[in-house]
C-alpha cells in the first residue's frame, strides 16, 4: 500500500531542497577559496636524488596557480636551506612557486647510496672516510676543500626535481629563477655556464639518445638571477669567467648583485661580476649591482631577512619587473626522464681537473 505523504509536508522538503541548492555554490566557493588559501600558505618537505646517489632534502613551496614561475634557492657553503622561509613566503605569496634545500653534507642532505656514491672519484678521493665503501652518510665537515664544485651537480638534481612538478603542472621549470648566497650565487654562476651546453635529446641510430641540434639550450630556462654577496669564485677560479665568455648569458639572463657597504668582501666580488657582465661599457638589459646596501656586516640571506635593508621587497619589485618588460618564458613539458641526467657534470671543462 503506497504511504501518502502530506502536501504540506512536500512543500517544506522541497524549500529545504531549494535552500540547499541555492546555498551550494557559494558554499563550494567558500571551499575552494579556503583550500587555495591553503594552498598558497603550505609548503612540503620533499626529497630527490643526484646522479651520484646523494638523497636531497628541501622544501617545496607550491604557487597559488598552475604552471607559474618557479624559484630555487641556493645557500652558502656550511649553511643550510634554514633562512630563506620568509623570502620564499613571500615570493609564493606573489605568484611563484619556491624550491629551496639542502646541498649535500648539510643540513639533512647527509644520507648515499653507498654501492652507487663511492664509486665516483670525486667521491672517494675528495671526502674523508671515503676508503669505507659502506658509508652510509656524509657531512660537510668531511669534504676536501676542493670538493666544493661537485655541489653543482646538486643543482642539476633541483632543476631535475623541479621538471618533474612541471610536468605536473605545479610549476613552469622553463621559467627560472635563481637565487643564491655567498658560495650558493658562485656555484649558480658555474651551473648556469653548463646550462647552456645542455639540450633536449632524441633518439639517434642504435637507439641512442643524442643531443637534438634542433633543440634550444636548456640555458634558455634562467629567466633571472639575484646574487647575495656572492662568492667571487670556487677553489680559485673567478664565477666572472662562467660569465663574460657566453653572450647568452649576457644578453638574456639579467642579473642583481646585492652586498652590504659594511661586507667589504661582498662588495667587492659583486662588483667584479657585475663588471664580467658589461658589454661595450654597458651593463645589461636589468643587470644591476647594489652594492651599497646598509645592513652592518650582514651577508647572504641575513641580508633578506634584515627589516631595515628591505631586500626582499626590492627582489619582489625586481622580478616584477623583470616579468613586466621581458615577459615570461612559455610553459611546456620537459620529459625529466629522458638519460641526460645520468651523469655528473664535467668539472674539467671548468678547470677542476681533480674533481674527474
Amino acid at each position: 500500500m503506497a504511504i501518502q505523504i502530506p502536501v504540506s509536508k512536500l512543500r517544506f522538503m522541497g524549500l529545504l531542497t531549494a535552500l540547499a541548492i541555492l546555498a551550494l555554490p557559494g558554499g563550494i566557493r567558500a571551499q575552494d577559496k579556503a583550500q587555495d588559501k591553503k594552498s598558497s600558505d603550505s609548503s612540503d618537505s620533499v626529497k630527490f636524488d643526484s646522479v651520484d646517489g646523494v638523497e636531497l632534502r628541501g622544501t617545496f613551496y607550491p604557487a597559488p596557480k598552475a604552471k607559474a614561475p618557479a624559484i630555487l634557492m641556493l645557500h652558502r657553503y656550511g649553511g643550510n636551506r634554514e633562512g630563506w622561509e620568509k623570502l620564499a613566503e613571500e615570493l609564493q605569496k606573489k605568484g611563484f612557486a619556491v624550491l629551496t634545500f639542502d646541498f649535500r653534507g648539510h643540513g639533512e642532505s647527509t644520507k648515499v647510496a653507498p654501492e652507487t656514491f663511492w664509486k665516483f672519484p670525486a667521491n672517494a678521493n675528495h671526502i674523508r672516510g671515503g676508503n669505507k665503501q659502506d658509508k652510509k652518510a656524509i657531512r660537510q665537515s668531511e669534504f676536501r676543500a676542493d670538493y666544493l664544485p661537485m655541489l653543482v651537480n646538486d643543482i642539476v638534481a633541483a632543476k631535475h626535481y623541479l621538471d618533474k612538478q612541471n610536468d605536473a603542472g605545479l610549476c613552469n621549470s622553463s621559467n627560472l629563477i635563481l637565487i643564491g648566497a655567498e658560495e650558493g650565487a658562485a656555484l649558480g654562476c658555474l651551473w648556469i655556464d653548463e646550462e647552456w651546453d645542455r639540450r633536449p635529446q632524441i633518439q639517434g641510430a642504435f637507439n641512442r639518445l643524442i643531443y637534438d641540434p634542433q633543440g634550444k639550450p636548456f640555458g634558455e630556462d634562467v629567466a633571472a638571477a639575484i646574487w647575495l654577496s656572492p662568492a667571487a669564485g670556487l677553489n680559485r677560479i673567478s664565477a666572472g669567467t662562467w660569465l663574460r665568455h657566453r653572450p647568452e648569458i649576457r644578453e638574456k639572463t639579467p642579473m642583481l648583485f646585492y652586498a652590504s657597504m659594511g661586507d667589504p668582501a661582498g662588495v667587492a666580488a659583486a662588483n667584479r661580476l657585475f663588471d664580467d657582465l658589461k658589454k661595450h661599457n654597458k651593463a645589461p638589459d636589468l643587470t644591476f649591482a647594489r652594492t651599497d646596501v646598509k645592513a652592518g656586516k650582514a651577508r647572504g640571506v641575513e641580508l633578506v631577512n634584515g627589516k631595515e635593508a628591505k631586500v626582499s621587497e626590492e627582489i619582489t619589485k625586481y622580478l616584477e619587473r623583470i616579468r613586466e618588460k621581458r615577459g615570461d618564458n612559455a610553459w611546456k613539458m620537459r620529459d625529466p626522464g629522458k638519460s641526460w641526467f645520468t651523469k655528473l657534470v664535467d668539472l674539467s671543462n671548468y678547470g677542476f681537473q681533480q674533481l674527474n
